[in-house]
């Protein structure tokens, strides 16, 4: 393969330097970079020199850093002894060393840095493609990139579904006129895309809900493969709601706080109540 550019740069910056491989390679011109392509094994020198080989453009990213490294210093003189084209990129207000200076002192110089980032990037494109052949043909998306930008999607997966998470957590909320006025409704999440609700009815209508995942009254379901079978009970004492463990395996939590044996404790508007890994709000409807 014959890339478009042979990138040269201080180890150090090789965020910056990956940067702007990405920006060209989106722009189909393929660059050969050490940070990526010189696999685990492999001669350093000869890679280096089959690289600049097949490669029409050198790109020296100039920076006080680059400024000083050997390395840096042997690709250019490389690349300037085999005629291939420099182009100088300047990402910080420098002037080249005595090593670089007999070097790139003729060839052409782009400014990047600060605000000038991003015209200079665009210049360096337009530069780059008066040095390429006719039939040039524009290089694939590498596999770094392709991996970059499947983090990107599942990030934006990860936002979806947070915003699906809370909007339905607000539907259930406000769906109150569903209930009976003097109801409770416990709901919330134990995982992603899964909500769980339940409504107990007032002390008027039942006594008691026993909540679980097989509580044998659908009043009281919540199908999670963590929560007991029946694992508390919500008693209605004195217009007051009550909840106490039933003897579960993952526990039974108000605000953080553990019931244990047979105590229980009467819920409040607001109150958090967590059943194994599945939390929920009290609301008073």
């Amino acid at each position: 393969m014959k890339y478009a550019a042979f990138i040269s740069h201080a180890g150090e910056e090789k965020k910056l330097a990956i940067k702007i491989v990405r920006i060209l390679e989106a722009s189909g011109l393929s660059c050969w970079i050490s940070r990526r392509d010189i696999a685990a094994g492999d001669v350093y020198g000869k890679d280096i020199i089959n690289a600049l080989e097949s490669s029409h453009i050198c790109i020296l990213i100039l920076s006080r850093l680059s400024n000083t490294k050997p390395g840096v210093h042997n690709e250019v003189e490389r690349a300037f002894s085999k005629r291939i084209p420099i182009i100088c990129l300047r990402v910080e207000n420098v002037k080249p060393s005595k090593e670089l200076e007999y070097f790139i002192s003729s060839v052409q110089w782009i400014d990047a840095w600060e605000n000038q980032f991003n015209h200079g990037i665009n210049y360096l494109k337009l530069a780059m493609r008066k040095h390429l052949p006719g039939d040039y043909q524009p290089g694939p998306i590498w596999e770094a990139d392709k991996i970059n930008h499947e983090s990107l999607f599942l990030k934006c997966i990860g936002v979806i579904r947070k915003v699906y998470l809370l909007t339905k957590i607000y539907l259930l909320s406000q769906n109150s006129s569903e209930a009976a006025s003097g109801s409770v409704r416990l709901s919330g999440r134990g995982q992603i895309f899964k909500i769980y609700s339940v409504t107990i009815p007032p002390p008027e209508k039942v006594r008691s809900v026993i909540l679980g995942r097989s509580p044998g009254d659908p009043r009281g379901l919540i199908a999670h493969d963590e929560i007991t079978r029946k694992h508390a009970v919500l008693t209605w004492l004195n217009g007051d709601l009550c909840i106490c463990d039933n003897e579960s395996l993952n526990g039974t939590f108000v605000n953080g706080i553990q019931l244990k044996g047979d105590s229980s404790i009467a819920l409040r508007d607001g109150d958090r109540v967590q059943l194994g890994p599945v939390r929920m709000r009290v609301k008073f409807v």
